[in-house]
């Protein structure tokens, strides 16, 4: 095997650099030691592999052997891609750095343009299902023989010294291309007719399973590949592409939804672009299920006491409209919400939601998505008035002096008040009472009565739609 390596080195120093490092090849022709099977800058063909090379010297049983596994899953890969007549993508991670000049990208650019897709079908389905499989089982098998060495997960740390290039957030290489694989299935959110085939292959078992997986940009990476095939236009385009909807809810996905939002630490830029997509996953999945509501609302999974939780965060940001977004349209969509809200183990979800909207009091929006999410809170404080045993609390809870609070400071919140104050009035002979108790009256008839602030009041909300 020496006399091999050395071979290798002398073509390199006797001839070009090219010939040493590359040897062009139109299609797989079997393993060759040392090398590995890529379309990379020069083209289709096998590339030196520094670093089964360097095991070829040492004889390190252990490294080999892995390696060799390995590299043999991606000689079995490469005759897939023969058999189909696709080719590999560039392998940025195998790349050295200074390979990577202004000439190398200009031709990585244009290779990739003169790349061909073939048009998906169910084959092509499972074969991307197929790859996900293998880069799912090689990571697991990774991950248990290295649980205190992530970066021998695949690649050693020696790869990375040499100056190989890692290009997704410093991850372990197998995890690299398990977030490729991943992404890889993207291409099914445009052929929305290939959903019956995407769930019969075991897609659906296998993302809902990454989804707790222990690198949150796995997980992160999953939330985005489901919120773009639940995606309501997508849903819409032909009927049959509803079986995905289903699929997550048979596999018990609603729950590791919700499961998973308890690890996302929102001061971490992506874990806050996670917490954004999983809210948009359940957009799309109520808008697809309506029904789906009081499932979400069950207890111990209940979304409702995430949801009070991060609103309330004092800080606006995009994550609280869209809590308070969600919020609302579980409340004002089923009934059985609305006493789910007023049920919550350990928590009076009416109170809650008073202490919530207590902050804007005194607070005027200072953006036009702020003033959205306010009239969220209150919309969805006013639905769950609807339910007799939810305006009994809100009596005790005082929510009509803190209702008249808002109506006297004339902040945005006050209109959104009368609202509130409708619904907790209607057919509730106790709370009307309680409101002339605490002298309601004169704090609400000039609102009716179009006097002073009051009708400047109604006059800017008319005026605003």
């Amino acid at each position: 095997m020496e006399d091999h390596f050395s071979r290798m080195l002398d073509a390199s120093a006797t001839g070009s650099a090219v010939q040493g490092t590359y040897i062009p090849a139109q299609h797989f022709e079997g393993k060759k030691l040392g090398y590995y099977f890529a379309k990379g800058i020069h083209g289709l063909g096998y590339y030196m592999d520094a670093a089964q090379a360097s095991d070829i010297m040492d004889n390190d049983g252990e490294g080999t052997a892995s390696r060799k596994r390995a590299r043999e899953e991606d000689d079995e890969a490469g005759r897939d891609l023969q058999n189909t007549g696709k080719q590999d993508p560039v392998r940025f991670e195998d790349m050295a750095l200074e390979d990577l000049d202004e000439e190398a990208i200009a031709r990585m650019l244009e290779e990739a343009d003169k790349e061909e897709v073939s048009e998906l079908d169910a084959t092509g389905v499972k074969q991307l299902l197929l790859l996900l499989e293998r880069k799912i089982n090689r990571n697991q098998m990774m991950r248990v023989k290295f649980p205190e060495q992530p970066a021998r997960f695949v690649d050693s740390e020696k790869r990375r010294q040499e100056g190989y290039v890692c290009c997704w957030r410093g991850g372990p290489a197998s995890e690299v291309e398990l977030d490729a694989a991943i992404k890889s299935l993207s291409v099914v959110a445009a052929a929305p007719e290939l959903y019956p085939a995407l769930v019969d292959a075991g897609a659906v078992n296998s993302l809902l399973g990454l989804l707790t997986h222990d690198n949150t940009d796995i997980s992160i990476t999953v939330l985005l590949l489901l919120q773009e095939l639940t995606d309501s236009d997508v849903l819409s385009e032909r009927e049959e592409a509803s079986v995905i909807v289903d699929a997550i809810v048979d596999k018990l996905g609603l729950e590791l939804l919700v499961q998973n939002l308890s690890r996302l630490d929102e001061s971490n830029e992506e874990d806050a672009k996670g917490v954004n997509t999983t809210m948009g996953v359940l957009e799309n999945l109520l808008e697809a299920r309506p029904t789906l509501g009081p499932t979400l609302c069950e207890p111990p999974m209940s979304v409702l006491r995430f949801l009070l939780k991060r609103l309330q965060v004092k800080k606006f940001d995009e994550n609280k409209l869209y809590c308070s977004e969600i919020l609302a349209m579980l409340v004002n969509g089923d009934t059985d919400v609305q006493k789910r809200l007023g049920l919550l183990q350990g928590m009076d979800g009416i109170d809650r939601l008073l202490q919530i909207v207590a902050y804007y009091r005194r607070r005027q929006p200072q953006s036009p998505e702020e003033e959205e999410c306010v009239e969220n809170l209150f919309d969805a404080l006013a639905a769950a008035l609807l339910v007799p045993d939810n305006q009994q609390r809100f009596r005790k809870g005082e929510g009509f002096e803190l209702m008249l609070r808002c109506l006297r400071e004339k902040k945005h919140a006050a209109w959104c008040a009368v609202k509130v104050l409708d619904f907790a009035l209607t057919d509730d002979s106790s709370n009307c009472e309680r409101l002339v108790e605490v002298g309601g009256l004169k704090a609400v008839l000039p609102v009716f009565m179009g006097r002073g602030a009051a009708r400047k009041l109604r006059q800017k909300r008319f005026r605003d739609g």
